[in-house]
Parts: C-alpha cells; sequence; structure tokens
C-alpha cells in the first residue's frame, strides 16, 4: 500500500535525521575546538551539546572568584537554614540559573 503521506512523511523524517546527524558532528568538532568545552567533556555525562551549553553559560571562568560562587550562580549549592538549637539543610537553593538546566535538556538522550 502505497499513501502518498505517509512516503512524504517518512521523507521528511529522513531529511530532519540527516540535519540532527549534521549538527551533532559540527557541535562535536566545536566541543573539541574551544578549549574551555573540552574540558567540560571530562566530567563524566556530559557531551558535545552540554559542554557548548555551559561553555555559554558560564563565559570566562575567571569571573567567578571561587568555586562557591560557580555553584551558587547555577543554583546548586546547598543551603543551610541555622537559628538557635535547629538547623535545617535543603537539597540545593531555589535562586540561581534555573532556566540554564531547563535549557540544556536535549531530546533523544543526546548529552
Amino acid at each position: 500500500m502505497n499513501d502518498p503521506r505517509i512516503d512524504a512523511g517518512l521523507r521528511m523524517i529522513e531529511a530532519l535525521e540527516g540535519e540532527i546527524n549534521r549538527l551533532d558532528n559540527e557541535f562535536e568538532k566545536m566541543s573539541t575546538d574551544i578549549d574551555e568545552a573540552r574540558l567540560h567533556r571530562a566530567i563524566p555525562g556530559i557531551g558535545a551539546y552540554t559542554s557548548l551549553v555551559l561553555h555559554a553559560w558560564i563565559g570566562d571562568i575567571n569571573r567567578f572568584p571561587t568555586p562557591e560562587s560557580l555553584t551558587n550562580y547555577f543554583g546548586i549549592t546547598p543551603r543551610i537554614r541555622a537559628g538557635g538549637t535547629r538547623s535545617n539543610e535543603a537539597a540545593s537553593r531555589d535562586e540561581g540559573q534555573a532556566s540554564c538546566a531547563t535549557r540544556s535538556r536535549k531530546p533523544h538522550g543526546r548529552t
């Protein structure tokens, strides 16, 4: 059974897969050409795309005087609330660049 709509859809999927592969290759090359992105890729689970996102968000690492200031920027530093005799430790801060985490997610398991 040859349905022209199905055939057209399959051709479109094939073209899009080719474009995705082309972009993946470009991201791979860019992430090895940029020193900072290459360093990010040394972290387990960080691939070409995510290393480029991190590089774009962090920019010049020297603008962060301490490692803590970088983790604060991304909102991943544990928060401790203490008062009197009680202390409460939360998983992470609510503030920070939450949109970075959201924007760095990619479909299809690409990292």
